[in-house]
């Protein structure tokens, strides 16, 4: 890591069509999907997830690219060593040393197939609870991570 001359932040574009999101929230695993979880409000009406922040590339290999990598255990080591281990911030994403273009390069095809399969598995694997507050109730979509990944 310490040879990459590049970081995640110089691969990322504001104004990209392609989106992954990520949870502030930091516990055994992270949540990094290329989706929105569902949030809906007591109304059943959709709601935007407060705890989800967004990321955006230029294409779909390098969003599925930083997918696959920031879904990896090498992220997680490196949240666990250069942050508090209670929040992800967009400073760690920014700071990874990566080159996202040589990784596309050489193993975007491998990694797109990759995040489908894990995108997939997610939704397969979610489920919907539902949450009580004072000033209304939630139904939230949880990912479970079951991973059924079959070649």
């Amino acid at each position: 890591m310490q040879k990459q001359k590049s970081s995640l932040v110089l691969h990322q574009d504001k104004l990209g069509r392609n989106a992954i999101y990520f949870s502030r929230k930091v516990g055994y695993f992270l949540q990094i999907p290329n989706f929105e979880p569902e949030v809906l409000n007591s109304k059943n009406e959709r709601r935007p997830p407060s705890e989800f922040k967004e990321l955006r590339f230029k294409s779909k290999v390098l969003a599925d690219c930083a997918l696959c990598l920031l879904n990896s255990n090498l992220f997680y080591w490196f949240i666990t060593v250069f942050s508090d281990c209670r929040h992800l911030n967009r400073r760690e994403i920014d700071l990874l040393p990566i080159n996202l273009d040589s990784l596309a390069k050489f193993e975007g095809e491998t990694l797109s197939l990759l995040a489908k399969q894990l995108m997939k598995d997610l939704q397969n694997n979610s489920e919907s609870k539902m949450m009580k507050f004072k000033h209304d109730s939630l139904t939230i979509q949880f990912n479970v991570f079951i991973l059924n990944i079959q070649n």
